[in-house]
């Protein structure tokens, strides 16, 4: 199988289940909106958030497990990376009791650390000790996962997830169609469904390299502390993340009240379904960056970066201006009783970083494969340390409220991705460090002109009266907006390529 006609297989299955995935969500939302309230809904996405904290202790080991396994297999060193293996198994298995007995403690005192209205009080609690255990399940899938990384065969991990993800949507139906509603249901249908996942990839692992075995000998406190200390940036970088992004909802609660958290949820949703869409097609090329890096081909490294951002930033302007064009009619369609005016405001604020990120975010995969982790960690370490102060300023000071919350993040974002990003990528690949910016610079010229295109599309059709008028316009811009980036963004070979694989796939046979 050809490196392209695998990552066009990677893409269409990862598609399929970010579909499926999606789907889940939006219909969920509505309902749990409708019949339990918008404050029930923030609840799903704090307790999400501050479980995904704990994730602290154990990004450093398994943020570059993955890449060191993955260096040492290309290179037929099949001792240290079982040492690897082993070793990140052993340690995620420790840490995943210790935070079960911590996740078990905090459970019992939640109420004492959030705002809860009381009448969710139990729901609550019992959506937070489900969602630590998901947490624990999905610790110990991590290490499984590597198989499909190895051999670049990511689409069966994306057919494990969307197995994962339609189990949980049984159960979700189940439980909701023969019970009263019950936000805790969420919880207990995802841990279900990851565990179908874990099987699945423990599966894919003794298929796939069963060459990769756990062994009492491969048990090494030497390589797990080389993981630890390689990854350790990483761990930096996520709590950057959270301080910048995942407190916001905590944020919320503590100092405006959980009625503002629950539209900033629901508001939350588009800009950070499209975050993981970004991040799905970034890792889909990380297998292959990490095999050129191990082979010291750089060019090659450098081709399949720019391929990387040529791939987010076609879709990254057209969803941008599609939220802006057609959110207040999604909301309105999706969510009638939630505040659609602040709802809609806060997605627009939120979507701010995504026409930017778009097109900088694969850059990141620049800092990982070359291992040169420590300073883009400490940037932003420092800028969302920033974030969360002038966010509590001005939370206590003015009048903006939850839109402090939501932007203040976003703008120093695009600030970090504009400027510090293309520059350090290209120190770390040791190339000139103009050698990014010619492509942004030309993905900003086309997003204009993608962006008044799909404007002036948007004027003469109707307003939304239902999902099928939605689903049509929604189409139709869409089409436009790509029409318009396959025809200026992408070169000729690009437009040739990607136009014989769609020919192929609708006049097969």
């Amino acid at each position: 199988m050809t490196e392209k006609k695998q990552l066009t297989i990677n893409m269409a299955v990862n598609l399929c289940y970010m579909f499926f995935n999606y789907a889940i969500t939006f219909s969920l939302t509505s309902y749990i909106v409708s019949n339990i309230g918008g404050e029930a809904y923030g609840f799903i996405g704090l307790c999400n958030n501050i479980i995904n904290y704990a994730t602290l202790v154990t990004v450093a080991l398994n943020s570059v497990a993955g890449r060191f396994i993955t260096i040492e297999v290309h290179r037929d060193n099949m001792k240290k990376a079982n040492e690897y293996y082993t070793s990140t198994l052993v340690a995620n298995l420790a840490l995943s009791c210790i935070l079960l007995l911590i996740f078990a403690v905090v459970t019992l005192h939640l109420n004492n650390i959030l705002n809860i209205p009381y009448e969710l009080l139990s729901d609550i609690k019992s959506l937070f000790m489900l969602s630590a255990i998901n947490l624990i399940v999905s610790i110990l899938t991590t290490v499984f996962t590597v198989s499909t990384f190895i051999t670049n065969k990511l689409y069966l991990s994306s057919i494990a997830n969307l197995i994962g993800v339609m189990m949980r949507a049984l159960v979700l139906l189940i439980l909701f169609i023969l019970l009263p509603a019950n936000i805790a249901y969420v919880g207990l249908a995802t841990v279900f469904g990851t565990g179908i996942i874990l099987l699945i990839n423990i599966g894919y692992t003794k298929k796939l390299c069963p060459e990769l075995q756990v062994s009492y000998k491969s048990i090494s406190f030497l390589r797990a502390k080389e993981l630890f200390i390689s990854g350790i940036w990483n761990a930096v970088t996520k709590l950057s993340q959270i301080l910048s992004d995942g407190m916001d909802l905590l944020f919320s609660n503590l100092w405006i009240g959980s009625y503002a958290m629950g539209q900033l949820s629901i508001a939350y949703t588009l800009p950070t379904f499209v975050a993981q869409f970004f991040s799905m097609i970034i890792n889909l090329f990380n297998p292959k960056l990490t095999e050129h890096y191990a082979k010291e081909q750089q060019q090659n490294i450098i081709d399949e970066i720019k391929l990387n951002m040529k791939l987010t930033g076609f879709f990254g302007n057209v969803i941008f201006f599609g939220i802006i064009l057609m959110g207040l009619d999604f909301f309105r369609l999706w969510v009638p009783t939630a505040n659609l005016k602040l709802v809609y405001t806060l997605s627009i604020i939120a979507s701010v970083s995504v026409l930017i990120s778009s097109i900088c975010s694969p850059l990141s995969n620049v800092f990982l494969v070359t291992n040169k982790l420590k300073v883009n960690s400490i940037v932003w370490l420092c800028v969302s340390v920033f974030n969360a102060i002038l966010v509590i300023i001005l939370i206590n000071i003015t009048q903006l409220g939850v839109y402090a919350v939501a932007g203040v993040s976003k703008i120093t974002a695009v600030i970090v991705y504009l400027t510090f990003w293309p520059l350090y990528s290209s120190r770390c690949l040791g190339v000139k460090s103009s050698t990014f910016y010619k492509l942004i610079g030309r993905y900003f010229v086309v997003s204009i002109m993608v962006g008044c295109t799909m404007f002036v599309i948007k004027m003469p059709l109707w307003r939304c009266k239902g999902w099928a008028d939605f689903i049509v316009q929604t189409v139709v811009l869409g089409f436009v907006g790509l029409l318009v980036n396959y025809t200026l963004f992408l070169e000729k070979k690009e437009r040739k390529y990607l136009t014989e694989i769609t020919c192929r796939k609708l006049f097969r046979g």
